[in-house]
């Protein structure tokens, strides 16, 4: 059984991001992401590329763990996704008193995320 996924994450924030963390929630066979200490300026966008292949029985998702830290108000975020094999995907987003995180789901398994500025 193979499984894969994508996500296009955009800095809407009016400032840089450092992303601090960058990880796999699954032993993922073909992974694809920025690396830790990566810097995008304000209207940047990257893709996390996420796949896997298990045996039936034992059927594998695909996720990720990221965090990273807004570079005008040094204020920590992050986007965690566990998109398993059977089930529905589930996110989990960090800091969300001073980060929106508007996301959405255009095709199958991929994913489109704008980080943002909470609104007041």
């Amino acid at each position: 059984m193979e499984m894969s996924a994508s996500c296009e994450i955009t800095n809407n924030t009016g400032s840089n991001i450092l992303i601090t963390t960058m990880g796999q929630v699954n032993d993922d066979s073909t992974w694809s992401a920025p690396p830790t200490g990566s810097k995008y300026n304000n209207g940047e966008s990257f893709t996390i590329a996420m796949g896997n292949s298990s045996v039936p029985f034992a059927p594998q998702g695909v996720g990720f763990n990221m965090g990273f830290v807004c570079q005008s108000n040094f204020e920590a975020g992050g986007i965690y996704l566990d998109d398993p094999a059977v089930g529905a995907h589930h996110f989990t987003y960090g800091n969300t008193s001073v980060f929106s995180y508007p996301t959405q789901n255009p095709s199958g398994n991929s994913y489109t995320i704008q980080i943002e500025l909470a609104k007041d």
